[in-house]
């Protein structure tokens, strides 16, 4: 063919050069370079109907820079970068539906991979509001987890150690009438404890403290029904 693209037939494949391959219906399958008989380039899939299925690129034969795939209605489902063929980088997965005629769903999770492998923290959406946090190690759960309010707020924390739970504790809770109940914690970029409060019906009420970024106890107070018993105690 003058424009160079050959249309690819049982026994015709192009080796060194861009291929088309169809489906029987006559709609494009597959698109794309190959090098010495296998895929190497810029390649591009189709489902049955037409619409793009995936779309990435191949270096010296394995998957390289940004993948993404779609479903049958041409969402994106999932984005991810690849080097040396294993997925490096954010893995963006998307989920889709139907409420009331209207499409809903978008993002669903957002994870960390290092040579196919969990590393680092991985987020997970419920229309498409963050409501968790998990670290990963290796490939499994360590350290802090954490789950949100569809305002942000952290309600929840649990401690991992080689994917198993070592502690889960309910923080930050704010009861029907809107008062703050129970434990109360803020924590530093590091995940660290800022500081840590015992609250009843909005009020504080038990023990108040501060710490470094560390983890280091810097001040101590006790309260009861909001009023402080004690001198502040600066370690």
């Amino acid at each position: 063919m003058s424009s160079g693209i050959l249309i690819a037939q049982p026994n015709k494949v192009n080796p060194n050069g861009y291929n088309v391959f169809y489906y029987d219906n006559g709609k494009i399958s597959s698109e794309g370079n190959m090098r010495i008989g296998k895929p190497d380039g810029f390649w591009k899939t189709y489902y049955p109907n037409g619409n793009l299925k995936s779309a990435g690129n191949r270096l010296n034969f394995e998957l390289d820079s940004l993948w993404i795939f779609f479903n049958e209605n041409n969402d994106t489902t999932v984005k991810i970068d690849y080097k040396n063929g294993k997925k490096n980088g954010y893995l963006f997965s998307y989920e889709y539906g139907l409420k009331a005629q209207i499409k809903t769903g978008g993002l669903v999770s957002k994870e960390l991979f290092l040579n196919d492998v969990k590393q680092g923290l991985s987020y997970y959406y419920e229309n498409n509001i963050l409501y968790k946090s998990v670290n990963y190690k290796n490939g499994k759960k360590q350290d802090l987890s954490k789950e949100f309010d569809k305002n942000g707020r952290i309600v929840a924390i649990t401690e991992y150690n080689n994917d198993y739970i070592i502690n889960r504790e309910r923080i930050n809770t704010i009861d029907k009438q809107g008062l703050k109940q129970g434990v109360w914690k803020t924590f530093y970029p590091n995940d660290k404890i800022a500081t840590e409060a015992t609250y009843l019906n909005d009020t504080l009420n038990g023990f108040y403290k501060e710490f470094d970024m560390q983890g280091k106890l810097l001040k101590i107070e006790k309260y009861q029904t909001g009023q402080l018993l004690t001198d502040s105690l600066n370690i």
